[in-house]
């Protein structure tokens, strides 16, 4: 302890209840008033637990969860600027270079979009005013290997209580996958965040953290 902060750091092989104990600590939350609590799982190790407190465990990739990166655009500037984030990252992600003209053009085609009732990244790759830009979405919409999970108009994905989320199907697509899905993950995360009590769990978190993006 230094003062009243604790530090904890636990050492153990595989197979000697590491995850076990992050469980534990999950049931424990649960005493708190209000407790929200956000788990990413790799292997189902928290499944378990999470079903036997009522919870929803998502295994993305293969569970039919979809999720609509850009509806938050319906929400004002910050909003915009949100989605804004989301594709730029997504865009990076394939090898483009962005710069103030490219930017802007992603700007200007979320606020079009704004004003319509399309919010799908099909709709943005139409609206978007940069060759460059389609291409490099082409990947996350229904025409590219990533659609049946961020190509859609809603998010399947309630809130609850207590959600896990399973990503070993969607982290052995690469970090072109895995790293779009988890910053929409966090940004709804980050908007359900109102000054409850609030646990977010990684496990094995190396695999997550070891990727610059998700890092910062």
């Amino acid at each position: 302890h230094v003062g009243d902060v604790g530090h904890t750091l636990i050492f153990g092989p595989t197979g000697a209840g590491k995850s076990t104990l992050l469980s534990v600590l999950i049931a424990q939350f649960c005493r708190y008033k209000g407790a929200k609590i956000f788990a990413f799982d790799k292997g189902r190790s928290l499944m378990p637990i999470t079903l036997a407190l009522g919870g929803n465990h998502y295994s993305i990739g293969d569970s039919g969860l979809k999720f609509s990166p850009l509806q938050s655009i319906f929400e004002g500037e910050r909003g915009i600027l949100e989605a804004s984030t989301w594709i730029e990252i997504a865009v990076s992600l394939q090898g483009i270079s962005l710069n103030p003209t490219s930017r802007r053009a992603i700007h200007e085609a979320l606020q079009r979009l704004s004003n319509s009732d399309r919010v799908s990244l099909h709709d943005f790759r139409l609206e978007v005013q940069n060759r460059e830009i389609q291409e490099a979405i082409n990947f996350y919409t229904i025409d590219g290997p990533l659609g049946h999970i961020l190509d859609e108009e809603s998010s399947s994905l309630g809130l609850s209580r207590l959600q896990t989320f399973e990503l070993e199907t969607v982290m052995s697509m690469g970090p072109q996958a895995v790293i779009p899905v988890l910053i929409h993950l966090f940004q709804r995360i980050e908007r359900a965040l109102d000054g409850a009590p609030s646990l977010i769990v990684l496990d094995e978190a190396w695999l997550m953290l070891g990727h610059e993006v998700f890092r910062g």
